[in-house]
């Protein structure tokens, strides 16, 4: 079944690849959503996929890329749509 969640992560998790790392365990894993940097220092986003897949895909957020240092993974669910992309993607600093 596919599920919808959005997350925030924050720690030392700009400047060092973390959106890049999320796009790519995400296209890895069948997810489709978004990341983005926020101004506060944290790193936020929406995932869509079947259930396992985001369990997976939260284990590679806890850790992320070499050079971070996570030091939260906050998560919500949210409603059950279809996402506007068929891919997940990185954006720019909001």
């Amino acid at each position: 079944m596919s599920k919808r969640i959005s997350f925030v992560v924050a720690g030392v998790v700009q400047g060092v690849g973390y959106r890049m790392f999320a796009q790519r365990r995400a296209g890895e894993l069948g997810i489709t959503g978004f990341v983005r940097n926020v101004s506060s220092g944290d790193v936020q986003g929406e995932a869509q996929g079947p259930d396992d897949a985001l369990k997976k895909f939260m284990g590679y957020l806890q850790r992320g890329p070499q050079g971070s240092r996570v030091d939260s993974l906050t998560t919500n669910a949210r409603s059950n749509f279809k996402l506007p992309s068929l891919v997940f993607r990185w954006e720019r600093q909001r």
